[in-house]
């Protein structure tokens, strides 16, 4: 439901209102338009997280700011943000944006690794070997989370600091 529309530039907008209301962007030439729009998703929840979810239409750059209740922050990030709030995600048919209450996140400490990665592909076998180097040893065991028929080998991390599952 849209709230309230904002900046229009470089085109006509046409809106319909009753059960089916819509809005139209119709471009005015070659210039690139802009529209800036407020407006409601209701929140959906799944076994993982509360969530929304919704159409984005075609030719749009995709950019959002996402405004959240106090007490309340973003599991997955929609894209990546500016540092100004505004968040560019790549461009897809639909959007989801998972969120919970800050109380129910758990606490992680943030852990300054690099990584270095090699793929080796042997037939219908690909052999992905990751490298870390910590700063520092982890409070808690880093998880992989295997794919359906995948296998963990080994790691260059001390055992206990690596728990695969799958």
């Amino acid at each position: 439901m849209i709230e309230r529309i904002g900046h229009v530039k470089g085109d006509s907008l046409l809106t319909r209102d009753g059960d089916e209301g819509s809005v139209l962007l119709l471009p005015d030439g070659g210039e690139p338009f802009q529209l800036e729009l407020e407006f409601l998703v209701p929140v959906r929840e799944d076994r993982d997280s509360w969530f929304i979810s919704f159409g984005i239409p075609r030719y749009l750059r995709n950019s959002l700011s996402l405004t959240l209740p106090d007490g309340v922050s973003v599991l997955e990030a929609p894209g990546i943000s500016n540092g100004d709030g505004i968040h560019h995600f790549p461009a897809s048919r639909s959007l989801k944006i998972r969120f919970a209450a800050e109380r129910d996140i758990p606490r992680v400490s943030i852990l300054e690794t690099d990584i270095f990665s090699r793929i080796r592909l042997q037939g219908q076998l690909a052999t992905v070997s990751s490298h870390f180097l910590l700063l520092e040893p982890p409070s808690s065991p880093f998880t992989v989370k295997l794919s359906p028929g995948a296998r963990y080998l080994s790691s260059s991390l001390k055992g206990s600091w690596v728990k695969a599952c799958g």
